[in-house]
């Protein structure tokens, strides 16, 4: 069962936000009285309103969304369930794990997204994560990596299949790349001064140094070594989801160009 309270918490709220995440809504068609422009209100079983759309917006149930990857895995694969306001993330552990180098092995997860509000599409990508450190890593190129924004006719039973029917594709392809390209000594300077959070803009001081308190722990000599590194600095400098995964995305598509 489970070890203790704070797991058993931890479970009982995530299948707590699942259950809330899973009511069905509708869109309600009117016309804005001070535009005179056609929109929708997004509103849940209890007649609330969760976001205003315009009348383009496909909307995107969740639980066609979330729940055929939960009936893959089953409920206890679940380990995160984020929502906030009208964005909701998932992230289910597979069960399956990859040696990127000697003794480092990373458990295979899924990332599910989708929102009510228009600010997020729906997608599923892959990441990963380790036993013995809390961090996410986040991938944005990984195989059957789907992607989709809230208009016209969107397929979703379709694209969920065909997402699951991918799924035994997926090898990390691109993490054993970057583990098996050195570190070029002249690439070094523009690695440390790369910032995936503003890819305009330095990093600040208190991210610069949590990369180089984790790239000397990992005595890092290749690429996979700079991408535990950004991925320690990002995890330590925001506890936003949201933010966390694009930062790795970035970074990830940042250190994929050099190779």
């Amino acid at each position: 069962m489970y070890a203790n309270f704070n797991e058993f918490y931890h479970k009982q709220q995530t299948r707590k936000n699942i259950n809330t995440a899973m009511q069905h809504v509708e869109s309600i068609p009117f016309i804005d009285p001070d535009t005179n422009r056609r929109k929708a209100s997004i509103v849940n079983e209890r007649g609330i309103v969760l976001s205003t759309v315009s009348d383009r917006y496909t909307l995107v149930q969740n639980k066609d969304v979330f729940l055929p990857f939960i009936d893959r895995f089953g409920l206890d694969s679940v380990k995160k369930f984020h929502a906030y306001k009208s964005q909701f993330i998932m992230e289910i552990n597979t069960g399956r794990e990859f040696n990127l180098n000697s003794n480092d092995i990373i458990k295979e997860r899924l990332i599910i997204q989708n929102s009510y509000n228009k600010t997020r599409s729906f997608s599923f990508m892959f990441g990963a994560f380790r036993m013995v450190c809390s961090n996410g890593l986040y991938s944005s190129v990984a195989y059957a990596a789907v992607k989709k924004i809230h208009v016209g006719v969107i397929p979703i039973n379709d694209i969920v299949q065909g997402a699951l029917n991918n799924y035994d594709q997926n090898n990390f392809d691109q993490w054993y790349r970057l583990r098996d390209k050195n570190i070029d000594p002249d690439f070094m300077p523009i690695i440390k001064n790369y910032n995936p959070f503003n890819e305009d803009a330095p990093p600040d001081r208190y991210f610069s140094y949590q990369f180089d308190r984790s790239f000397k722990q990992d005595r890092g000599a290749n690429l996979w070594h700079v991408f535990n590194a950004y991925n320690f600095a990002i995890a330590n400098t925001t506890n936003d989801i949201r933010k966390r995964i694009s930062a790795n995305k970035k970074a990830e598509a940042f250190l994929l160009s050099n190779v």
